[in-house]
């Protein structure tokens, strides 16, 4: 027999960073066993106003206190997905277009994509149970990406002591 899991997607219809529990809530009625949780880079006009990040920048921890809601009484059960940065093309609201580069050759910028991972889970407020990350582009080759992997598993397992699934 094959076990089938169904993800919550974000959708526009809710808060578009939010918390977990509003997510969990139309999940669970759907029978979604994981949720999506957006943890992309500064994306549009509404969140630089709310940061004062430019777009495309790395979310420090207090834009994730700004752009996601803190939840209590997390179930158990709930299990989520944490869906990084795609590459896209995005629009500041003013006519400025930024295409955030993904640079896991670059150990600086690695490093700080880990630390923006982590604190996502830490304010939410329970270990993610999958991480999606996005290749780029051909600057970024498989071992590149491999010791990237290696080393935000091992980070995240220095933190909460588990190591999430990583889909790429």
């Amino acid at each position: 027999m094959v076990n089938v899991s169904y993800v919550y997607p974000n959708v526009s219809g809710i808060t578009q960073r939010g918390g977990l529990l509003e997510r969990w809530k139309l999940a669970e009625n759907l029978g979604c066993t994981y949720i999506g949780v957006p943890a992309d880079f500064i994306k549009n006009k509404t969140e630089i106003e709310k940061t004062d990040l430019d777009l495309g920048c790395f979310l420090n921890e207090p834009a994730i206190t700004v752009l996601y809601k803190k939840d209590y009484k997390i179930p158990q059960e709930l299990k989520y997905i944490l869906h990084t940065e795609p590459s896209i093309t995005r629009n500041n609201g003013y006519g400025i277009s930024y295409q955030a580069p993904l640079k896991w050759y670059n150990r600086e910028w690695l490093e700080k994509f880990v630390c923006m991972v982590i604190s996502i889970s830490k304010f939410l407020g329970i270990p993610v149970t999958v991480i999606e990350i996005h290749p780029g582009n051909k600057r970024n080759s498989f071992e590149d990406i491999i010791m990237s992997i290696t080393f935000l598993l091992d980070r995240y397992d220095e933190k909460f002591k588990i190591e999430p699934l990583i889909l790429l």
